[in-house]
């Protein structure tokens, strides 16, 4: 990367990871309008009936997917986050409900895991703000073990004019956000293009949205080959 891009990037990365820090708990309080109940079951359903696995939660901020995880016994749920005021969040909730979830402050690009050492990644609302989608998927890939399983939940509109994200940063990060206004065939695409197979995009309306009737939440899946 030539040192002026990287330079543009570490001041992005440092705008988001501000906004996370001082929004981290009304994002938290946002989380609290979602049925857990709904969210454990398609969890189950496409982490799979073995519990012995290792599960990392990219972008995991508040804990909100890798708490559901450990409430569902897979053994070992990693939340991994830029933002350690989300993760202070997430250690606090895993307490309270008694799980065990690793905290990891490290960004969606730079995973702390060997080559092919864990069995699923999962990440909700984190495509649309990566910096370089290509470089944080292929991350993805590289720590997965053959088979392992990519589950990506996004809100996904018809069109550019229903996408929600949004002025949740300064105008020249927003700017530079690729998948920003992402619709379904765009968010499959990319899987695809960063080597993961069997990629799919499934509706799942019974997740529900903030914004029920302009967007949906989607699960965008693959598989590493």
């Amino acid at each position: 990367m030539k040192r002026g891009v990287e330079a543009e990037m570490n001041t992005a990365l440092g705008v988001i990871r501000k906004r996370w820090d001082d929004h981290a708990q009304s994002y938290d309080d946002l989380n609290q309008q979602y049925s857990g109940r709904e969210w454990m079951k398609v969890l189950k359903t496409y982490l799979g009936q073995n519990e012995d696995i290792d599960v990392v939660d990219v972008g995991g901020g508040t804990g909100f997917l890798s708490l559901y995880a450990a409430g569902l016994s897979y053994k070992r749920c990693h939340c991994v986050d830029l933002s350690a005021g989300m993760l202070a969040i997430a250690q606090k909730h895993a307490g309270q409900n008694n799980l065990s979830i690793n905290i990891i402050c490290s960004t969606a690009e730079n995973l702390p895991f060997p080559d092919n050492s864990v069995d699923a990644v999962i990440n909700r609302w984190l495509l649309w703000t990566l910096l370089e989608p290509q470089v944080s998927l292929k991350e993805w890939r590289r720590v997965l073990k053959p088979n392992g399983r990519l589950l990506c939940f996004c809100t996904v509109g018809e069109n550019e004019k229903d996408a929600p994200q949004s002025d949740h940063y300064t105008k020249e990060v927003e700017d530079i956000l690729p998948l920003k206004y992402a619709v379904k065939e765009t968010l499959i695409r990319v899987l695809q293009e960063a080597g993961f197979v069997d990629v799919e995009g499934i509706a799942c309306p019974q997740l529900l949205s903030h914004d029920p009737q302009r967007l949906t939440w989607y699960l965008i899946k693959g598989r590493k080959e």
